[in-house]
């Protein structure tokens, strides 16, 4: 019964025989066949196939590359109208929108301070993206009435003032005199090139 069984796995070339010794016989006769379901195990490519580059334009300014000067202040029938000037001293960056102020008193605590973008007199500089390179300047105008309105019998006077550039959390502390009335309110222009 052995031989039979041998001589049927070598006639069988194909076929997997496998020998019960304990029953002496065949257990079972198997036969392979392909698999019908195959399993990809490449990974999925998560990088698109193009990439489209998107151009890098010059970086914000900010404080840290920003030093401010003060334009003499010009005042007419209680009106007081200032031009603060950004100079960059680093490389080539933009300025974009409205700047931030808020007013200090001599010993570095602010006072009550209200900023309204736009509604300077007789400004009506458009907002814009500004460029400016190493050296160059960006400015902007506030302006503010001196003249107590209502309840107000004298205004707050600072002796300097945070500037902040547009679009950034960082400031600039000057020394600023300037008495705003109306609870502090400064009007400011957007950003322009220039001083």
């Amino acid at each position: 019964m052995k031989r039979l069984y041998l001589l049927i796995c070598i006639v069988l070339a194909s076929s997997s025989c496998s020998h019960n010794t304990q029953a002496g016989g065949p257990t079972s006769m198997v036969t392979a066949q392909p698999s019908s379901t195959s399993v990809s195990t490449t990974p999925t490519s998560l990088i698109p196939t193009s990439l489209s580059t998107v151009p890098s334009g010059p970086r914000s300014c900010t404080h840290g590359n920003l030093s401010v000067s003060l334009q003499h202040a010009l005042g007419a029938a209680g009106t007081i109208e200032r031009t603060v000037t950004f100079t960059n001293s680093s490389v080539t960056c933009t300025l974009y929108g409205y700047p931030g102020m808020q007013l200090l008193d001599q010993h570095s605590r602010p006072i009550q301070t209200t900023v309204i973008r736009g509604g300077v007199p007789g400004n009506s500089t458009p907002v814009t993206t500004v460029t400016i390179a190493n050296g160059q300047q960006a400015s902007f105008v506030y302006s503010y009435s001196d003249v107590p309105s209502g309840t107000e019998t004298t205004c707050p006077v600072s002796a300097y003032a945070e500037i902040t550039p547009p679009n950034d959390s960082g400031y600039i502390v000057v020394s600023l005199v300037a008495g705003p009335c109306d609870n502090g309110t400064l009007h400011v222009s957007p950003v322009f090139f220039g001083s």
